[in-house]
């Protein structure tokens, strides 16, 4: 099944603690498109799954400007598939502050997809936001740091600021399996369930 959403960022869902970290995303730009390329087969019989692929859109002037327009597709799963029809390409436009598209997947061994953005810049300090994360069966990002293995607090695999038409990706690594304590599973759990009770329709461009 797939899903179009806006929902509000909070950092304090957006890890989880881990013992092992993977190296699993690897992105290459050339002008305002990019190709995304990610290790998904530790993924292939976690119990953290069923597995969703969520692409978010942040506007930086906060106002929904609808300046710019991510689309996303040319998706190989290597084995895998999406659950459901195919969406592709997803096209999100900042007509809102964060415009969000996730649909549930079988992780294969790996996944590529082809990125296009248009590169208009905000009048603000505030760039625009592109990012790309894997969400566990609770809705949950799944947990991300960086090659110094200091923690992500938004738990993505690709951020991209839309800076200009050869932007920087910022690219990080996906820990698929973190034991979790009772307590803190249990407010993790809890986190994950309020935020999927507070997601709400919106339209987005996905042919």
């Amino acid at each position: 099944m797939k899903h179009t959403t806006a929902r509000p960022l909070f950092a304090a869902a957006r890890w989880l603690a881990a013992l092992l970290a993977l190296p699993l995303a690897h992105a290459t730009v050339v002008l305002n498109q990019f190709q995304v390329t990610i290790n998904t087969s530790p993924l292939q019989n976690s119990p953290a799954g069923p597995f969703s692929l969520d692409f978010q859109l942040t506007d930086g002037s906060g106002t929904g400007d609808g300046n710019n327009t991510v689309t996303v597709d040319n998706f190989n799963f290597h084995g895998g598939s999406w659950t459901g029809s195919s969406p592709a390409p997803i096209v999100l436009k900042d007509t809102s502050f964060f415009v969000d598209y996730y649909q549930e997947f079988t992780p294969g061994t790996g996944l590529s997809m082809h990125v296009t953005m248009t590169p208009a810049t905000d009048s603000g300090s505030t760039p625009d936001q592109f990012s790309i994360s894997i969400l566990d069966k609770n809705l949950a990002p799944m947990a991300t740091w960086d090659l110094s293995r200091h923690l992500n607090p938004n738990s993505t695999l690709i951020t991209v600021d839309i800076t200009s038409e050869t932007p920087t990706v910022q690219q990080f690594t996906l820990v698929p399996e973190a034991p979790v304590g009772g307590a803190l599973a249990g407010v993790l759990g809890g986190l994950a369930l309020w935020l999927k009770l507070r997601r709400s329709p919106r339209l987005v461009s996905a042919a």
